[in-house]
């Protein structure tokens, strides 16, 4: 079994020979000098496993080993111990420190491969999933950083664009995604019958634009602003490679676009056969973000009608009702949810 290693050693020659032993083996090997260096790696990359020397200048073995494992994200990566020194109190402090072996140097090949494949066998299977998610939450606080970069280390810009203009246009050739910094934006398709469709509205801390075969998809939505809104366009080329390399970040990206589309189809089935007050309520618990004055809207009257297939009149009328009834309130153009468990019962 082949996974991701980062290999923590301050030797460089030692480093680069047990680096090119792993890639020959058919591993993915991510090289520090360093323990300062391997946990900024460990904390960016999630590898599926950890080897790392002891003796090393700035951080030694054991307090890469302690750091790694008071962090959520990195707590349940196996770290295997690489290092000359081998009495019995060494391991039982190794082992004490969230190590999970120990291999004295110097070691036969053979040794190595065959406890990082007893290793990868044994802790990769339940980690899959939380690493990925972790890995996704990595990325999205490195973008919101002041220097976000590609999944690579390429700097990113972050572009300032005005209410109402547009990322993309559905049937658009799809080349970039879209990391939402700040502000809002709304995501619309065309149904079959010509007329826009509110599919959601995405702010800080989401993506938009991806399609399944990225550089060369098209987009199946349009994409506007409905605030001012600061964006980071990042090449879906970049993505593509990244994923290639991490696949739990693929793997991530997956789940959470299954669960959207579940998310799309229970609510379009329940518009159906609902009346103007469960759709509307629908739509509102569906749409509202929060803000300094509570949960809000952020869609005009007319994309919060096309989102539930009513017409604007209806709707306003409608939220004039909630309105009276203390569900809702309006502060200028901005609909305000009061009483959400009330706009619950109103679905049932």
């Amino acid at each position: 079994m082949t996974g991701a290693i980062l290999l923590i050693e301050d030797q460089q020659s030692v480093r680069e020979n047990i680096a090119e032993l792993l890639e020959l083996a058919g591993h993915r090997v991510l090289q520090a000098e360093n323990g300062i260096e391997g946990i900024r790696l460990a904390k960016a990359h999630l590898p599926d496993l950890v080897l790392c020397d002891i003796m090393m200048p700035e951080l030694d073995g054991y307090g890469v080993a302690e750091v790694l494992g008071r962090q959520p994200e990195t707590s349940g990566i196996p770290l295997i111990f690489l290092t000359a020194k081998a009495d019995a109190a060494d391991f039982r402090r190794g082992l004490a420190k969230g190590a999970v072996d120990y291999i004295s140097k110097p070691f036969q090949s053979h040794e190595l491969l065959e406890t990082i494949e007893m290793r990868l066998k044994r802790e990769h299977p339940p980690r899959r999933a939380e690493a990925g998610q972790a890995a996704w939450d990595n990325w999205v606080i490195g973008l919101q950083s002041d220097h976000p970069a590609t999944l690579q280390g390429t700097p990113l810009h972050v572009l300032k664009m005005d209410k109402g203009s547009n990322l993309y246009a559905e049937g658009d050739s799809s080349r970039f995604i879209w990391f939402i910094k700040s502000g809002f934006i709304k995501q619309e398709r065309m149904d079959s019958k010509g007329k826009k469709l509110c599919l959601r509205t995405l702010g800080p801390g989401s993506f938009s634009g991806w399609t399944g075969e990225f550089e060369h998809g098209i987009h199946t939505e349009d994409a506007a602003c409905i605030t001012p809104t600061e964006v980071i366009r990042i090449a879906q080329s970049d993505v593509h490679e990244a994923f290639i390399e991490r696949p739990e970040l693929a793997l991530e990206l997956h789940r959470r676009a299954h669960e959207m589309a579940k998310e799309f189809e229970s609510a379009a089935l329940s518009l159906a056969y609902g009346s103007a007050r469960e759709n509307t309520a629908r739509a509102l618990l569906r749409f509202a973000v929060p803000s300094s004055d509570g949960l809000v809207i952020r869609l005009s009257r007319e994309d919060l009608a096309n989102s539930v297939g009513m017409a604007s009149e209806s709707i306003i009328r409608t939220l004039a009702s909630f309105k009276q009834d203390g569900l809702t309130d309006t502060i200028g153009r901005t609909v305000v949810l009061l009483n959400p468990d009330g706009l619950e019962d109103e679905i049932g």
